[in-house]
């Protein structure tokens, strides 16, 4: 599989980006994640990173499983 990624994300009026993206791939498929912070909400970028890293173990995890299938 071959791909190209390009990420921007602009924090707007805010005054951080509370915003996440990560990508996982395999040689057989891939996983492109977007993790919205919560709209000013405190921790919006804690819960975003959660998200990503939670999303991308469980990802790893079966991709690795089935390649030994």
């Amino acid at each position: 599989m071959k791909f190209s990624v390009f990420q921007i994300s602009r924090k707007g009026g805010r005054e951080k980006n509370e915003d996440r993206m990560g990508y996982c791939y395999t040689k057989a498929s891939g996983l492109f994640l977007l993790a919205d912070g919560m709209g000013g909400h405190p921790e919006g970028e804690v819960a975003a990173q959660i998200v990503l890293q939670s999303i991308s173990a469980l990802y790893q995890k079966e991709a690795t499983r089935r390649s030994r299938m």
